[in-house]
């Protein structure tokens, strides 16, 4: 089984941060920032 991975662009840093699709619904932190910018870039965009 494989899993698809996105790279998606913390909207603050612009480090490139992997993410499985499967867990793309959950958002995440940012991997350099440890915080949750990409969760809440994901929200604002409608994608979770």
């Amino acid at each position: 089984m494989t899993t698809d991975i996105r790279h998606l662009v913390c909207p603050h840093c612009h480090k490139v941060n992997r993410v499985p699709d499967d867990r793309l619904a959950s958002g995440g932190n940012c991997g350099a920032m440890n915080q949750a910018q990409i969760s809440q870039w994901l929200q604002s965009q409608g994608i979770r």
